[in-house]
This record gives C-alpha cells, structure tokens and sequence, in this order.
C-alpha cells in the first residue's frame, strides 16, 4: 500500500467515525449471539495467552496493584469467596449484599445469603452431609426477610 493511499485511508476513517460507530452498533445489535460465540471461541483459544499477559503485567506494575487492592477491599473478598466456594464445587450466587462482620452461607449448593457471623456459627451445620442445615436454613431465611 503507497504512502498516499495510507493518507488517504487514515483520512476516511475521521471522517467517517460516526458514520462508522453507527453500523457497528447496528451489526452488534443484530448478531449479538454470534458475537458473543465469537468471544467465547478466542478467549478459549487464547486463554494461557491472557493469563500471561495478566500476571507480566502485574509482576510488572507492583505499585498499581497494591494501589487496587487497598482501595477494593470488598472485590477481593468476593473474589476469594467465589473461588473457595468454586474448590468446593459450590456455587455463588447471592441473595444479599456483603457487610461487615458477616459470613457467607450456602442454603443450597448455588445460593448463599449474608448473615451475621455469631448467627451464622449459632448452629452446627455441614452442606456435604447435610446435618444442621433444615435449622440454619430456616434461621438465615428469617433473617433474611428481616434485613432485605
């Protein structure tokens, strides 16, 4: 490609940006299921390459990421309880949100409500065995209607 055709190029594309934007929007709003495939295709294909990326760039930038997690706090926290709850094989789903001096429990293997850490350890359950839990089901449900 000549040097005037790089120009000239470059020159449609300001001033056709708007023009540009629109039909991308329309094209996404009319093919988003094949779209989204699409992503989930590259990003299973290109996995091990985006987590590399990801830690070079954090061993990289220290500072920022010690910035981040001073400030975000309750995004670490959530991060770490859906990935204990993922080696448990449980799911994450939650019917509350997070505040402080609380303690995650699971109703079932998907759904955890929030509740206060004394109420939550007021009663000997286990999910695997299922022993306890009709009580602490029943307990962290009404709390639950109490404290939307």
């Amino acid at each position: 490609m000549s040097a005037y055709n790089k120009i000239v190029q470059a020159q449609y594309y300001v001033d056709h940006r708007e023009e540009r934007k629109a039909c991308r929007l329309a094209y996404y709003a009319t093919h988003r299921e094949e779209e989204k495939a699409r992503g989930r295709v590259w990003y299973a294909l290109h996995r091990e390459q985006g987590k590399a990326t990801s830690m070079a760039w954090e061993k990289g930038h220290p500072a920022q990421v010690g910035a981040w997690r001073t400030i975000h706090p309750e995004k670490l926290r959530l991060y770490a309880a859906k990935h204990k709850a993922k080696r448990r094989t449980l799911g994450f789903v939650p019917m509350n949100t997070y505040f402080e001096g609380c303690e995650a429990h699971h109703l079932d293997h998907d759904h955890i409500v929030y509740m206060p850490k004394a109420l939550h350890r007021s009663i000997f359950h286990r999910q695997r065995d299922g022993q306890g839990m009709e009580k602490i089901n029943a307990l962290a449900l009404q709390w639950l209607a109490q404290n939307p």
